[in-house]
């Protein structure tokens, strides 16, 4: 009789596997922009981990920094 318990093994594993490339980590000048079935959620997701689940789920990330350069100054 074969082993019943690998085909169980197996499939925690791919549901560990799919768990841990859901997280999504978004930095401090971050925002995520999160589709679900094709429609944006109404509020942006802030900086910090954030669970995305794939397929029904997509996601963007804006940066949020401000971009400086210098200029001369005038005379």
């Amino acid at each position: 009789m074969p082993d019943a318990s690998m085909p169980i093994l197996i499939f925690i594993a791919i549901v560990v596997l799919y768990l841990l490339n859901s997280i999504k980590i978004l930095r401090e000048y971050e925002r995520g922009v999160i589709f679900r079935l094709g429609r944006a959620l109404p509020t942006p997701k802030g900086p910090g981990i954030i669970l995305v689940f794939r397929p029904s789920t997509r996601w963007c990330a804006s940066r949020c920094a401000r971009m400086c350069s210098k200029f001369r100054p005038r005379t």
